[in-house]
């Protein structure tokens, strides 16, 4: 006996259908609101035969699922109507009420139904025939279910041309049994179509030139077809499981009961195991009351012992403590004492050779007296007493001249050029000894021993130097009866006796804010040298005000006494030299030294992300520190090590770079981010001092210990061009308010403010 057929359909359509169709093969079939793809579907059936065909469907969720389900047909996503145009379709999900009829979406959503209505193509049933079925190919049965749009849809067909052989057309308004097929029904029987069926719910018709089939339509469904529904298939698969798992049940029961029978045997056995053994346990019971007596006064013995090692163990730690105290008293006596020791040590060198100049000094001093008074007692003296006066009067008139042209738009540009042609005509190397300024009030006596070092701190010595250059005339030696003030642009070359008044610049404490990541030997010098300086100089000026809150709280200083400057920027052109070749891809940059705090193997940790595969990383700095995070690095094949460049060449990486990572744990300025803005280039910054002082809404700030939001904030600049650009803006804009010029008259400013100017007795 062969299976019986399965339908999927609503109302049996399926059945009839196959009752008429079933002797054809690889038939043709058009499904027009074909609906799910397989529940109340009229066409599944036929496509597990062999069959396939048009699905057409303005539900998008229908048909995709459509698409899944029949790869062999064609599922289309729009409706059918008598017009080519885009109408509105109402859409009541998971449904098959869906409707291009408003009158019906007013009255589903009057019934309490949610509605979303979306705009969908339509075209006309002889369209859909012209476009997607060859004309030799013969359509078995066309199927029409539309929710009140059947009449629209028959209406469009070429029925002369296009002439499926079976039509079953919905033909009861929705959810109710009113017939509304009188205008579908006259077109098709115009069309020489015989109405064969009405099943309750759909009306049939045939094609004339195919009527040997009429007679197996007359009937709807019923049990003479030999067919179930999907869903009493699915229903008897079920049951035969659950008949299937309640036989193992049973099988596993009567195992259960077989092994229930054996362990009852064995646990009358052990039953008389365990009488014999109470027995022994009721004397081994006693034996034990015995034992515990005697365990009893033994424990309290060894109580009474630990409560008196307690007692010893409390003395030992306190006299431990004490004596750990005295240790750590002895060890500071005997640091202080060999600084002590050294300090005296040099100052006895330095009074030998004060005792020297002194004794020196005397000798000249009573030379220049002795020549003074012969001239005074020359006769060339009373000779030329006439033109000294005259060299008075020419001075006084100088100075009214002076006057005089410096309340006009001259005195900017003559006072510059003066200065300029003074200082070519007095220049001092720089690297030893101080250059001295004359600024009328004051003479600035600039140390010029840090201007040696070409970068970082003799970096800044040197732009600050240059600007003096335009700010005031230099003099080959302090002025008579002239205030001098000592400026000492860093604390490492400040002698052990300084010269009063005087600045002093600290730009950062790093090593005593992370002493662990320092040699012992840089800490110590901090602790020593550099702190009874600072406490020795007059001012103390920094680059940044969280710089002068560590060093208040680092060296113990009065916060009053600490005065804030900030650094100037410039940036030099920029040209890539010969042998560095940078990446043709998208590259962020590093600068700097491998430090522990500047935190790099922050932004190493974020190149491991898997998102950041099309971006490069370009490293200037210590290569062979680096190379250490290279080395294992999944990533290493996209970094890119530059060790020792010039000045062009950075700047030019900087310009190139999609932005800098200055991931930092602290900085005393922070010049990286401030270069990089002035050549375009934002930056992403960790939210720590002085970054968080110096920018705001300028950089990226980014916590300095996740490296996943790093790769998040790489990923947003290097994909987000209008943030890259906005950020660059405002950078450029922040960097250009920081100038050697205004740090330079800040300088002035502080001598004058701070009363380093005035003549005072010593």
């Amino acid at each position: 006996m062969s299976d019986p057929f399965v339908s999927y359909s609503q109302n049996g359509e399926d059945v009839v259908l196959w009752r008429a169709l079933g002797h054809v093969s690889d038939g043709f079939y058009v499904d027009i609101g074909a609906g799910w793809p397989q529940q109340h579907s009229v066409t599944k059936a036929f496509s597990l035969r062999g069959w396939r065909g048009i699905n057409v469907d303005p539900n998008p969720s229908f048909h995709t699922a459509l698409a899944a389900d029949r790869p062999r047909d064609i599922s289309l996503c729009l409706g059918i109507s008598d017009h080519h145009e885009t109408l509105p379709f109402s859409v009541i999900a998971e449904t098959g009420l869906s409707t291009f009829d408003p009158t019906i979406a007013d009255r589903h959503r009057a019934s309490g139904w949610q509605t979303q209505e979306i705009r969908t193509e339509t075209i006309t049933l002889a369209e859909l025939w012209e476009k997607y079925i060859p004309h030799d190919q013969p359509v078995h049965f066309l199927k029409v279910d539309a929710e009140g749009f059947e009449e629209k849809i028959i209406g469009s067909n070429d029925w002369s041309k296009n002439r499926p052989w079976v039509v079953v057309c919905e033909s009861t308004a929705p959810l109710s049994s009113q017939q509304t097929h009188h205008g579908l029904e006259k077109v098709l029987l115009d069309a020489e179509y015989v109405f064969v069926l009405f099943d309750g719910l759909n009306r049939y018709y045939v094609s004339g030139e195919h009527s040997e089939i009429i007679e197996k339509l007359s009937a709807p469904a019923n049990p003479l077809d030999a067919y179930i529904s999907i869903d009493l298939k699915v229903s008897r698969e079920m049951l035969d499981e659950r008949e299937r798992d309640l036989e193992d049940k049973l099988q596993e029961l009567a195992a259960a009961r077989s092994s229930i029978s054996d362990m009852q045997v064995r646990e009358e056995e052990r039953e008389g195991r365990l009488l014999q053994t109470t027995a022994e346990l009721t004397a081994a019971n006693s034996a034990i009351v015995e034992i515990q007596g005697r365990l009893d006064e033994r424990e309290h013995h060894v109580s009474r012992l630990m409560t008196e090692l307690q007692t010893i163990n409390r003395s030992i730690g306190e006299m431990q403590g004490r004596l750990a105290e005295r240790e750590n008293y002895v060890s500071r006596l005997m640091a202080d004492l060999h600084i002590a020791n050294r300090s005296i040590g040099e100052m006895q060198m330095q009074l030998g050779e004060k005792e020297h100049d002194v004794r020196q000094a005397g000798e000249e001093l009573r030379c220049i007296y002795s020549r003074l008074e012969d001239i005074y007692q020359s006769t060339s003296w009373r000779l030329t007493r006439p033109v000294r006066g005259v060299k008075l009067a020419l001075n006084a008139g100088r100075s009214s001249l002076v006057s005089l042209v410096k309340n006009t738009p001259l005195h900017r540009p003559l006072k510059s050029a003066y200065i300029k042609y003074h200082n070519k005509k007095n220049k001092i190397e720089l690297g030893g000894g101080f250059a001295y300024y004359d600024f009328g009030d004051f003479v600035l006596a600039f140390d010029k021993n840090p201007c040696i070092d070409k970068r970082g701190i003799g970096r800044v010595a040197n732009s600050l130097a240059s600007e003096l250059d335009l700010l005031a005339p230099r003099v080959p030696e302090p002025i008579a009866n002239r205030r001098v003030v000592y400026l000492f642009p860093s604390v490492h070359w400040v002698p052990s006796v300084v010269p009063r008044p005087n600045l002093v610049m600290i730009h950062d404490v790093i090593p005593l804010i992370y002493p662990e990541a320092f040699p012992a030997g840089v800490v110590d010098e901090w602790h020593g040298k550099f702190t009874s300086l600072a406490h020795a100089a007059d001012k103390i000026i920094t680059i940044s005000n969280s710089s002068a809150d560590s060093i208040s709280d680092k060296l113990e200083i009065e916060r009053s006494k600490i005065v804030v400057n900030y650094n100037g920027v410039v940036v030099g052109k920029s040209a890539l030299e010969d042998n560095v070749a940078l990446p043709r891809e998208k590259f962020f940059c590093i600068l700097g030294s491998a430090d522990y705090h500047k935190n790099f193997q922050i932004a190493f940790q974020a190149f491991e992300d898997e998102r950041l595969a099309d971006l490069h990383l370009v490293v200037i700095g210590d290569g062979e520190a680096y190379q250490n995070l290279v080395t294992h690095h999944p990533a290493k094949a996209r970094i890119h090590l530059l060790s020792r460049v010039q000045d062009g060449t950075v700047f030019e990486v900087l310009k190139r770079a999609e932005g800098l990572l200055f991931p930092s744990l602290y900085e005393g300025f922070g010049l990286p981010p401030f270069e990089a803005a002035l050549l375009g280039t934002p930056s992403i910054c960790s939210r720590r001092p002085a970054m968080d002082e110096l920018f705001s809404d300028e950089c990226l700030f980014v916590p300095h210990d996740d490296p996943t939001a790093w790769a998040d904030a790489i990923i947003q600049l290097a994909h987000n061009p209008k943030l890259r650009d906005e950020l660059a803006k405002k950078a450029a804009s922040r960097a250009q308010e920081f100038t050697w010029k205004k740090t330079a008259d800040r300088l002035v400013e502080i001598c004058r403010q701070h009363g380093l100017s005035e003549k005072t007795e010593e």
